[in-house]
């Protein structure tokens, strides 16, 4: 057994498994701006078409397109209420999730002084095309950010605005791998500027450039697709959990976060 498990033998009290109370047992609500998960029915009970923040900050998303049932709707698996990786959202090459009103915490991301942290458990169906965890990155005004596998590189990558027509395309060096679930990690300050990555046991501190951006992103923010329902997740892709944070938590704080999923919830994690 380890630390964790024994712990948990002695006290009969299961570690809390649902990201929200992960993540407040850790300390880290401050800043939080949402935490979605597939097994907390504060967030679904299944057949929602609405994937709702368990912080109740109101930044929920519509399972697809719209608030009514589309062909872009993940499917839900598992039991609602099941903590493990037995429960999750599925994807068939053409579904996503967008913001459910004009949300306004990932405006400021990408600017001048912006920051934000993200995190997904994730299996990826394939990697022969890009895929898009998080995007609020407009392709015409190249305003926002974007998390996402590069398939080009093989690597995941950061795609943020440096002024009000430009961005640039982070690599992390870090290779994504098909068919298994992961932790996704990214904390970015434009302050520093400074970038932490984690993927699995997997960390990068790539280098990254300032932003003088004023501009806030003219597309719907969305989770596994680009601007306006482009380039979903791969087919048999599957999604447990997002969290985001208008702060950057750091090395410290992905590995924090890392570890409690490890321990409680992706016991098969690397």
């Amino acid at each position: 057994m380890t630390g964790v498990h024994q712990a948990v033998a002695a006290s009969g009290v299961r570690p809390p498994g649902n990201i929200y109370d992960i993540i407040a047992s850790l300390g880290l609500t401050t800043n939080l701006n949402f935490a979605l998960d597939a097994g907390d029915t504060r967030c679904t009970d299944g057949t929602s078409q609405t994937w709702t923040d368990a912080g109740a900050s109101g930044n929920n998303f519509f399972r697809g397109a719209t608030s009514g049932v589309t062909a872009n709707d993940p499917t839900f698996n598992g039991s609602a209420g099941s903590i493990g990786s037995g429960t999750y959202w599925s994807f068939d090459g053409a579904d996503y999730f967008v913001e459910s009103a004009a949300h306004t915490f990932a405006d400021g991301w990408h600017k001048d002084n912006g920051a934000f942290t993200l995190v997904f458990i994730v299996w990826f169906g394939n990697i022969t095309s890009d895929q898009i965890l998080f995007n609020t990155f407009d392709s015409v005004s190249g305003d926002g950010v974007t998390c996402f596998v590069d398939n080009a590189a093989g690597e995941f990558a950061l795609q943020h605005s440096l002024t009000n027509a430009s961005s640039e395309v982070v690599g992390t060096g870090v290779n994504a791998s098909a068919g298994a679930w992961g932790f996704v990690g990214i904390s970015f300050s434009e302050a520093g500027p400074t970038c932490n990555f984690r993927y699995n046991g997997s960390t990068a501190t790539p280098t990254v450039l300032g932003s003088t951006n004023t501009t806030d992103p003219s597309t719907l923010y969305s989770i596994a697709c680009g601007d306006s329902g482009s380039t979903p997740l791969s087919n048999t892709s599957r999604l447990i959990a997002v969290a985001g944070w208008s702060t950057a938590l750091g090395a410290d704080g992905l590995t924090s976060l890392y570890n409690a999923f490890k321990a409680r919830r992706l016991t098969s994690s690397p």
